[in-house]
């Protein structure tokens, strides 16, 4: 930000790009997909975004959904998928970020969308943690993980679903819709 008397205020803003290792677009008789290509340490995850009328998915969609995963890149990809179905998108960085952007919303998630391995509070932590504090926010992890032991030690009440990492956009929109509508 900078001022001067006189002058006026002239603000910056600065946005993150995000990186594709591959972008190309098909053309297909029925929609036009895009395909985003990322990779990171972990994992390498390769989606494709639908152009959806949002006007029209937006009335549908007017859901808020938090994306708690440490990969920047993922969460960026993830972010613009959902957003793009008509969702309100919140993001963190880990587990101890994700429960301040719940405290800081007063619970107003739908759907947390969590890693289930993160640095400073593990995802499995992190969900009993929101489910002790919002116990009507439903979650869903994903995970690139190959030992899932983790969810060994877990106690949820009910089970929470798993989508293993590389997944399709379309696929974990799909799933957030169909656990936005079950009744548990």
């Amino acid at each position: 930000m900078a001022s001067s008397i006189g002058a006026g205020t002239t603000f910056s803003v600065f946005l993150p790009v995000l990186k594709t290792k591959k972008l190309s677009v098909e053309d297909e008789s029925e929609s036009d997909l895009s395909k985003i290509e990322t990779t990171s340490a972990e994992s390498h995850v390769s989606m494709e975004l639908q152009k959806i009328d949002i006007d029209d998915q937006a009335a549908e969609n007017s859901r808020t959904v938090l994306v708690v995963d440490d990969e920047e890149e993922l969460r960026i990809a993830l972010r613009s998928g959902l957003e793009q179905s008509g969702y309100i998108v919140l993001e963190a960085s880990n587990g101890i970020t994700g429960l301040a952007c719940l405290d800081q919303n007063d619970g107003g998630v739908d759907v947390i969308v969590a890693d289930l391995i993160m640095p400073l509070m593990n995802g499995v932590e992190f969900v009993e943690r929101v489910q002790a504090a919002y116990p009507s926010v439903k979650v869903m992890f994903i995970s690139g993980a190959s030992n899932m032991s983790i969810l060994d030690t877990s106690e949820f009440d009910d089970p929470i679903p798993l989508l293993k990492k590389p997944f399709q956009l379309t696929t974990l929109v799909r799933r957030v819709g169909e656990l936005l509508t079950s009744t548990s």
